[in-house]
């Protein structure tokens, strides 16, 4: 189970995409006002978190929306420093 980053752009996506054999993370941000949920699928590649839009069988991965440096809200799983 991996997940690699494509840096290059790809059609219609200029932040490039990630390839992998597993699906990425729901991350789900709850509001204390009106608003509804909001839901975001990300991965996490060394240090980085990737905002991905869904999978695209024609480009063979998921396209990347943007890069966090820290982890989103929502974030479930549980961070081993040492081996990140």
């Amino acid at each position: 189970m991996s997940a690699h980053y494509d840096s290059m752009p790809v059609t219609g996506y200029s932040e490039g995409i990630v390839i992998s054999d597993v699906a990425p993370i729901s991350c789900t941000e709850h509001f204390n006002d009106n608003r509804a949920s909001n839901t975001n699928l990300y991965f996490k590649i060394g240090n980085q978190y990737f905002n991905v839009h869904p999978y695209r069988s024609d480009l063979g991965g998921y396209p990347v929306r943007w890069i966090d440096g820290s982890a989103p809200i929502g974030w479930t799983i549980v961070d081993n420093m040492e081996g990140s």
